[in-house]
């Protein structure tokens, strides 16, 4: 079949039968705001590249998305301390089920209350460890004794340890020896520890 011309002739109207070439429509992604970008670089070299949360049997392993523990309906912000490294997206993997499974998720510290502030309630990481996230990218331990996420149910006899708050919130003064999660109230104390 021979080719056909559809070029245009100089002063010559063009041919009905002329077809016109459409460029490439590329979606623009949205500029990323300074804080967005700076989160997620955090956030980032926190991970290592690795899901920070690691849900056996749910996990892809690469992390691949940034899930907000306070959603941004909320009032949650790209800060560092509100940023989980994990695989999937929304819907797959271990950001998927912590989106879809939120009640389950509140224990470990994968998904806070709107009232809470992400940097004062800790977080169970993939290496099973209770940890604060920092705004530098940086890990803060959170004393732990026997037991799992939401094991103590009470805190009767339970002295504490001054300056740090117990898993359900009650602050106590003395030696901290019932199982409970406890991590330094504020910031400064934080520091001290």
């Amino acid at each position: 079949m021979p080719r056909r011309r559809t070029g245009l002739r100089p002063g010559a109207p063009p041919k009905r039968h002329t077809r016109l070439k459409r460029g490439r429509i590329r979606a623009r992604r949205p500029v990323m705001s300074p804080a967005e970008k700076h989160g997620k670089e955090v956030a980032g070299a926190r991970s290592g590249g690795l899901c920070e949360v690691q849900i056996t049997g749910l996990c892809l392993g690469r992390a691949a998305s940034f899930h907000h523990r306070k959603n941004r309906s909320q009032g949650g912000t790209w800060s560092p301390e509100n940023l989980l490294h994990t695989c999937g997206d929304g819907t797959r993997g271990c950001h998927g089920w912590i989106t879809g499974e939120r009640a389950l998720s509140r224990p470990r510290g994968w998904a806070v209350w709107r009232e809470e502030n992400p940097a004062e309630v800790p977080v169970w990481r993939r290496d099973d460890a209770w940890v604060l996230l920092t705004a530098d990218g940086g890990l803060v331990p959170v004393l732990h004794h026997a037991g799992g996420p939401g094991d103590c149910e009470s805190t009767q006899d339970c002295p504490g340890e001054p300056g740090l708050r117990c898993g359900l919130g009650e602050l106590h003064d003395g030696d901290h020896e019932c199982g409970l999660v406890t991590w330094p109230v504020s910031s400064e104390e934080r520091a001290s520890v």
